[in-house]
């Protein structure tokens, strides 16, 4: 055998769902013991500037009253609100909408700053982290790993018949002898599967998801990456470097992401080239 001229490993061809509208991403920037305590925050300031304001103009009342008896004209500096006016003034400083204070007195006006400093923050922090939930997916990639499609009754795995990976989940029991077997045809080899006492398992999984479709072993690359379309729930397995090329050959006709890769790849590989015993070429082709 040659030296290794390639490398490369078995990946997973799903396709790409249509996205939706991202409605939820409005209130997944904080969890909901936050939405609670701000919601439970929002009402005690409006309930303390409501008091407040009362007290305040219950004072003023007395006061104006003292000075008519009195034969003086009231004071009518002080500011004393219109109703509703606390509500509007607490839900929009969240909302970045808010009016001016509503009353010019000390103790009116601290409630008020206090709130006005945390609805910022809160605003702030709450705008930084909104757009990266705007813009994440909002349907999940099909899977993720193999095993998401061993343990998947409605995923159909392709594969190119009499391939590699048809070969290596084909109904012979010795999962170790197949690996050896195709390290001598391909040099493909995975140590965490032949030491992996659960192979067997995963293998067998496997095979049941490519026996569960009549069309699932395909002679043809172009009918595999045929059925692997959006809503589809129907996975191939094949080189990585051919389901790079099968995706950007898919976007330059369609215009559209339709395919991409699942996060992890499968078994890596290890191409060479294998001639007669004693072969004259087999240092050449080393050394090229």
């Amino acid at each position: 055998m040659t030296l290794p001229w390639n490398y490369d490993y078995f990946s997973f061809l799903i396709p790409v769902h249509d996205e939706a509208a991202n409605i939820d991403a409005v209130i997944k920037p904080f969890q909901w013991p936050v939405w609670i305590g701000l919601g439970i925050s929002s009402v005690i300031v409006i309930v303390i500037l409501f008091l407040i304001q009362r007290h305040l103009d219950d004072r003023d009342g007395l006061e104006r009253d003292s000075t008519s008896n009195n034969g003086k004209n009231a004071d009518s500096t002080r500011g004393h609100g219109q109703p509703g006016s606390q509500y509007l003034y607490v839900l929009g400083n969240l909302l970045s909408q808010s009016g001016p204070c509503t009353s010019r007195r000390l103790s009116f006006r601290l409630v008020a700053g206090v709130w006005t400093l945390a609805a910022f923050i809160f605003v702030q922090g709450y705008n930084s982290t909104l757009f990266t939930y705007v813009v994440a997916p909002v349907n999940q990639p099909l899977i993720n790993s193999v095993y998401d499609i061993a343990e998947s009754s409605d995923i159909v795995l392709l594969v190119k018949k009499a391939g590699t990976i048809d070969t290596l989940i084909s109904e012979r029991s010795n999962t170790t002898l197949i690996i050896d077997d195709l390290y001598f045809l391909v040099n493909c080899y995975h140590s965490t599967f032949k030491q992996n006492s659960n192979a067997t398992g995963l293998y067998s999984k496997l095979r049941d998801r490519v026996n569960s479709f009549p069309h699932s072993r395909c002679t043809l690359v172009a009918d595999c990456i045929r059925l692997v379309n959006p809503g589809s729930r129907k996975v191939f397995i094949d080189a990585n470097i051919y389901h790079l090329d099968a995706i950007i050959e898919d976007f330059q006709s369609t215009k559209k992401c339709n395919l991409q890769l699942a996060r992890d790849g499968f078994i890596s590989i290890i191409t060479t080239f294998a001639l007669p015993k004693g072969s004259p070429f087999t240092k050449t082709i080393s050394q090229g």
